[in-house]
């Protein structure tokens, strides 16, 4: 009568290892694509909802300065909007396609020919050209380069003033942050996947 031997301990120790190394690899592989697939579109989603509140509010700011024609207002009110984190620039534009006050945050982040361009004749008009707003539709959003800078522009009429408002949020900073946010989690994963196939190794060895 044939006996079967047993499998040695360590051999079989062994192949648990192979097998939940080469889980823990796949599941963090998956982990990482859909993270880097769903996250940009996730936060792409905030950005514009970020935007769209900041412009609103700087619409209802500069309302009736615009109406007043209180420039120096309006320039301040501009400026203040253009320190908050990541908006890359704030404008006011008129009808007839004049900017009334136009800021970047920091133009030195932009490229060389924008910066040229906003030397020699202020702050391009032509940002309004991005969008086309109507009676209709009094604000929409689009995306698009601007400096060599990938931008969220964020447009709002103002009926009364005969004016637009435009505020462009820099989206490649914060998708980067997000991007970037996967390497904790991930290494939380891996950390706790080793700590669960030692303590495994371990039970297997003391029983």
């Amino acid at each position: 009568m044939l006996i079967q031997k047993k499998a040695a301990p360590n051999s079989t120790i062994t192949k648990l290892i192979s097998v939940s190394i080469a889980v823990l690899i796949s599941f963090s592989i998956l982990f990482i694509l859909i993270y880097q697939i769903l996250i940009p579109e996730l936060v792409q989603d905030q950005i514009e909802s970020r935007a769209k509140a900041i412009t609103t509010f700087f619409a209802g700011a500069v309302l009736e300065h615009i109406v007043a024609r209180d420039y120096l207002t309006i320039n301040k009110l501009t400026e203040n909007i253009t320190t908050l984190p990541d908006v890359g620039y704030a404008c006011v534009i008129n009808d007839s396609g004049n900017v009334i006050a136009g800021l970047f945050s920091n133009l030195d982040t932009f490229d060389t020919k924008l910066i040229n361009e906003v030397k020699e004749n202020g702050f391009p008009s032509n940002i309004a050209s991005q969008i086309h707003l109507t009676e209709r539709n009094h604000s929409a959003t689009s995306s698009h380069q601007i400096g060599g800078r990938d931008i969220i522009n964020y447009a709002f009429r103002l009926e009364n003033a005969n004016a637009e408002i435009h505020v462009g949020i820099l989206t490649e900073d914060a998708i980067r942050t997000s991007q970037h946010s996967i390497i904790p989690y991930a290494f939380l994963l891996l950390i706790t996947t080793l700590l669960g196939i030692i303590t495994f190794v371990w039970i297997l060895r003391t029983t």
